[in-house]
């Protein structure tokens, strides 16, 4: 954004009717109606070119204040939303922002097009700066401009988006502000291009200002360095009056733009600002000054720069006519330029590398191109068809371009770049899975030594960890030690491990964080995580400390859980110790009463005769004496009758007695066991309410043992 690039007034066509959208200027570009109707446009300011418009405009929803809006004009075009939402957090006045950022208010989207509400700065930029101070400023001034823009830059890559710092990619001129000049007061503004550093890598420029772009931008690597080689360009073109890479007669040298050749720095004068800019517009952003080696400049000491070798090349062209090889659309007769194209489109250069497929002519063209320069290094990568085609791929970029920037799979594996793919691969990117898995089988990083030596020890150093990644994932303490749940991610271990090896500050953390889980008591009251643990403290592996740290929950819930498992093993102990009492019937058989029955009709039968002739009597003789001549047919017709019942009386009278003996002699053992019976089944109720009893106290502290566990699981999250 350039607010102090010049301003047309805001009468180009604009309605500012709520609800309706409002034309901007002549663009055939609408204003989406949720900006309109919010906004009053005070004045169109002028400087994005075709990317967006800006205008300056007062909040209705905010008291009338004076704001910028800028409006994408692409649908979906503009920053990094994360990046963007951490400078917002981090810009605000009066909170814990940084001075010299330009305040932003909001962002969001309307319509499909993103916008931005930022802080209006009426003093300009230091563009105008220039033109009213230039065209050449002193060294003083310059110097102050350098203290706070560095200082923006340090706090603006200190910002953090998924372990990944913010690059602002634009800065330039007019895109720092000037709230005062009383007191000079700078704010980088434009986060247009900001992005939480991705890594991957982008072969586009239209979205950037070439002419403040470090060469780097050519391979599509984007780094904090590119910011730092900016600032070495303002800071040329404050002291020589012009930019360094345009002629007076306007003609930009592509040259230096590339990088193949160095900035001239004769015409910057002071010896310091000199110092300042060859450190700043070191060509390899690896080598490049950054925040610290500028902080100690300005605290006056003087950074070493880097001095690169100078080496011969394996080839003199001379005024040999060589047939450009063609790629992407372009011909390319240097080979330094090819391998910055083949290694900004990795898979179309492997399948020409690899001759593979369609691109069996490319790879003879290619070889005949090589030929042609007598390339013999990079012949003999085409030729190594045993090995791995990325890594066949980076072998011969390498033997293209000795010291093309560390370029694989599209990303940056430099040793600040390596952290950032890791930490992607790590959250679960699959091209940066794949990229890293590669990396891993393959000793890619050794090829870049020669530009960057650390990543030699960085290769070795995971390797090393790798090794004994393998080892632990193996081990098994214990059958409910869960390192077997590990082998489905330990691809992203393996990211982890080499985030840690290319940065002290994933590094610190880890071990920080492995220090609290190995201290944890509750954790260590597993068996296998206390082994674990000793393991991390004995020895100065990250994969010990790693695999403590990401098992550490597990064991901690584990140990949680363990006093409610305590309780249902004491419980089931305590429940076998109560055996269950069976009950019981009485076996015997019981006696039959009925007997007596029978010896109470028999002695019935036996008295009945009496009876009845005592009636009959007594009703013939009307109650008197009878006469004896009469008596005797009484006796002629009851006395057989009365003798038969008598005997049949007296058979059934001993039946029924003998019967009813019998019954007696069994009630008195069916009585005993119908008693113990009753005991023994009183005795079985007992115990199950005793059982009953037991489990319910137990479940109630199995219970109150799980909610324990649950509150310190929920505690801990």
């Amino acid at each position: 954004m350039s607010v102090g690039d010049g301003r047309t007034r805001g009468g180009d066509g604009v309605t500012n009717a709520p609800g309706v959208g409002a034309s901007l200027g002549g663009v055939g570009f609408v204003l989406p109606s949720g900006l309109a109707s919010r906004f009053e446009v005070v004045e169109r300011l002028v400087g994005e070119g075709g990317q967006a418009l800006l205008w300056l405009v007062r909040d209705r929803d905010d008291g009338g204040e004076l704001r910028v809006l800028k409006v994408y004009l692409a649908r979906g075009g503009g920053s990094d939303a994360a990046a963007l939402e951490l400078v917002r957090g981090a810009s605000r006045v009066g909170e814990a922002g940084h001075a010299h950022l330009v305040e932003l208010f909001e962002h969001g989207e309307v319509g499909g097009h993103l916008f931005e509400v930022m802080e209006y700065c009426p003093a300009d930029s230091l563009a105008r700066l220039f033109a009213d101070e230039g065209p050449v400023l002193d060294a003083g001034l310059v110097s102050e401009v350098v203290r706070e823009v560095a200082g923006a830059l340090v706090f603006l890559h200190g910002l953090q988006a998924d372990g990944r710092p913010v690059v602002h990619r634009d800065v330039k001129p007019a895109n720092v502000l000037v709230r005062s000049r009383e007191g000079l007061d700078l704010v980088l503004c434009d986060y247009g291009l900001s992005r939480a550093l991705s890594q991957s890598v982008e072969f586009r420029s239209g979205h950037r200002t070439p002419l403040y772009a470090p060469p780097e931008a050519a391979h599509g690597v984007v780094s904090p360095g590119w910011d730092w080689w900016s600032l070495g360009v303002i800071v040329v073109e404050m002291r020589i009056g012009r930019h360094p890479f345009v002629s007076a007669g306007g003609s930009v040298d592509y040259d230096v733009l590339t990088g193949v050749a160095d900035v001239d720095l004769s015409g910057v004068g002071d010896d310091r600002l000199r110092l300042l800019c060859a450190g700043l517009l070191t060509r390899d952003s690896g080598d490049r000054w950054g925040g610290m080696e500028v902080g100690e400049w300005l605290a006056g000491g003087s950074p070493a720069v880097y001095e690169p070798v100078v080496k011969e090349p394996e080839v003199e062209v001379g005024g040999v006519g060589v047939q450009p090889f063609e790629f992407g659309g372009v011909g390319f007769a240097d080979p330094v330029l090819l391998a910055g194209a083949l290694a900004g489109d990795w898979d179309s250069a492997r399948a020409i590398v690899a001759n593979t497929g369609e691109a069996r002519k490319d790879h003879t063209r290619l070889r005949g191109f090589l030929d042609s320069l007598g390339l013999v290094g990079a012949v003999r990568c085409l030729d190594a068809t045993t090995v791995d085609p990325d890594l066949r791929l980076v072998r011969f970029l390498c033997a293209l371009d000795p010291s093309c920037p560390p370029v694989f799979r599209g990303f940056d594996v430099s040793r600040l770049g390596l952290a950032g793919l890791a930490g992607q691969a790590a959250g679960g990117d699959e091209a940066a899975l794949a990229a890293v898995g590669v990396l891993a089988d393959e000793p890619v990083l050794s090829e870049f030594a020669r530009v960057e030596p650390v990543l030699r020890e960085i290769e070795d150093r995971w390797e090393g960890e790798r090794q004994r990644l393998r080892l632990l994932v193996s081990e098994r303490v214990g059958g409910d030690d869960p390192r077997g749940e590990l082998v489905a991610v330990q691809s992203r271990l393996v990211a982890e491990l080499l985030q840690a090896a290319c940065d002290p500050r994933v590094e610190s953390a880890l071990r920080e964080r492995s220090a609290g889980a190995c201290s944890d008591r509750t954790a260590l009251s597993r068996a296998w995580f206390l082994a674990m643990a000793g393991a991390a403290g004995g020895n100065d592996h990250l994969a010990d400390r790693l695999i403590a740290t990401r098992l550490h929950a597990t064991a901690r819930r584990q140990g949680l859980a363990q006093p409610a498992l305590d309780l249902e093993a004491e419980m089931g102990a305590a429940l076998e110790r109560l055996v269950p009492i069976a009950r019981t019937t009485n076996s015997r058989q019981a006696p039959e009463w009925g007997a007596i029955g029978g010896l109470l009709g028999g002695l019935l039968l036996i008295a009945a005769p009496f009876g009845v002739i005592f009636i009959v009597m007594s009703a013939a003789c009307g109650g008197s004496s009878c006469e004896s001549s009469s008596a005797p047919w009484y006796f002629l017709v009851l006395g057989p009758i009365c003798f038969f019942a008598l005997l049949g009386g007296l058979a059934l009278t001993a039946g029924g007695l003998f019967a009813t003996l019998g019954a007696l002699g069994r009630a008195f053992p069916y009585a005993r066991e119908s008693q113990r019976v009753r005991s023994a089944n009183r005795a079985a109720v007992e115990r199950d309410r005793e059982i009953e009893a037991v489990r319910a106290g137990y479940m109630r502290r199995i219970e109150e043992a799980r909610r324990r566990a649950e509150e310190l699981a929920h505690s801990d999250q």
